[in-house]
């Protein structure tokens, strides 16, 4: 079922989930503002998307992943990078020997490899892209870049080497070699960071990541079929990416949040980046408007085992940059302190709840005859069943027929027990 993105709301069934929240998100005219947002905390940081131009993977610290920022533009045309015509920093090229050469992009598929490592030899582990890995000296750089800023001037640049300890050190200047400048950090000095960004602008790193994010709203490079035509493009794309380890499951024809079921698409979640991507959203240039699916939506598992539900509710292009989602679960999860812990991580949804239930939580091993109770706040039994779980992420689905109140459901293994609050609503 699709619609125009113009905020139709009111289309939308809003029975089972009943606390489904609405978040209205703005990028700014021409999608200037990029936004981290979490599911707990909603919006985390709204700020210019064209503050950096270098990001430094930090997950696996040793892996040499290095990005670009494509959306770091100029004059409205898409962010270059470009291998340079030689890999030797001091010789001098000029912008027309640079003619012909396809500018390198991002894949967006994990934070761990960008544009900087794309040219490696998939069948050599000591091939970073950019360096070549030696035993007890780290990434050697063996290869020299142009990137054009936002001003449209060029720089050269060359990524030296990643130590073994994690210190990266890389240079830049102008083509003709003038205005060098050199720089260096440690990876290690950024644990809470997915990225560590550097601006060639300012010559300064600069915080843009906050600490807290699931999400990132922002622009990019994809290779896509523009406007549903049958040739596929390098173009500059509005979409979603997620963070690290923040999984994914696209669920296409589905109605109502209520007739979603997540254990039905465990086996579905994928780790990809651009999982949730821009592909959301359609534009149709004879009507000149955005058209939206509200049968899709997307089942995330959030690092930390929370689970729930998210959809595009309005998306208003360019002139406002405005994106409306509905989000539908992500309740905190119970952790169990048992030394020899058999769960983790129990997250109860939708609560309140109008009856239906859905149960998620994860196992060490297999395991038959798990007891599950449901207490009212007197302490008495209102329900007790037997479940039988697999090692790893478990999910059951109860519709159960409960006066309205609060209640305690509990999970009991053969040493350990986990519990959560539920409030059922009629």
């Amino acid at each position: 079922m699709k619609y125009s993105g113009i905020a139709l709301l009111l289309c939308l069934s809003l029975q089972g989930f009943c606390q489904s929240t609405y978040q209205s998100l703005t990028m700014d005219f021409l999608y200037a503002n990029h936004i981290y947002y979490s599911f707990e905390n909603g919006e985390t940081a709204n700020a210019s998307g064209k503050t950096w131009n270098l990001g430094f993977s930090v997950p696996g610290r040793a892996g040499g992943g290095v990005f670009f920022n494509e959306y770091a533009e100029r004059d409205l045309r898409g962010a270059v990078m470009q291998a340079a015509p030689t890999n030797n920093f001091n010789d001098v090229f000029t912008i027309a020997d640079l003619v012909g050469q396809d500018s390198l992009r991002n894949e967006e598929t994990n934070w761990l490899s960008g544009a900087f490592n794309l040219q490696n030899d998939p069948t050599n582990s000591a091939d970073y892209g950019w360096g070549t890995y030696e035993q007890g000296r780290g990434v050697i750089g063996n290869k020299v870049y142009a990137v054009a800023l936002p001003d449209s001037s060029y720089k050269k640049l060359m990524l030296d080497s990643l130590t073994e300890a994690g210190v990266y050190y890389f240079r830049y200047a102008n083509l003709d070699g003038s205005n060098l400048v050199s720089k260096s950090f440690n990876i290690n000095d950024y644990p809470d960071q997915t990225l560590v960004h550097y601006s060639i602008v300012n010559d300064a790193f600069v915080q843009v990541e906050p600490s807290d994010w699931d999400l990132l709203f922002t622009r990019y490079i994809a290779y896509t079929n523009f406007n549903g035509g049958a040739d596929f493009v390098n173009y500059n794309v509005t979409g979603v990416l997620t963070n690290h380890g923040v999984e994914v499951a696209e669920l296409d024809g589905v109605g109502a949040t209520s007739t979603i079921e997540p254990e039905d698409y465990i086996g579905a979640l994928i780790l990809d980046n651009d999982a949730i991507g821009h592909d959301w959203k359609e534009f149709f240039l004879d009507d000149f408007v955005w058209i939206l699916d509200f049968d899709r939506a997307y089942v995330l598992r959030l690092p930390d085992g929370r689970l729930g539900i998210l959809r595009f509710i309005d998306f208003e292009g360019a002139f406002s940059g405005v994106i409306v989602i509905e989000q539908a679960g992500f309740e905190p999860v119970a952790s169990s302190n048992v030394e020899n812990v058999q769960i983790e991580n129990l997250a109860v949804f939708p609560n309140p709840s109008h009856g239906a239930l859905n149960l998620v939580y994860y196992m060490k091993q297999n395991q038959e005859n798990l007891n599950l109770k449901i207490n009212n706040l007197l302490g008495q039994c209102v329900y007790n069943g037997q479940l039988s779980a697999k090692q790893g992420l478990n999910a059951q689905r109860l519709d159960l027929d409960l006066p309205a109140g609060q209640y305690s459901v509990s999970i009991q293994a053969t040493n350990d027990r986990l519990s959560k609050r539920l409030v059922v609503v009629n």
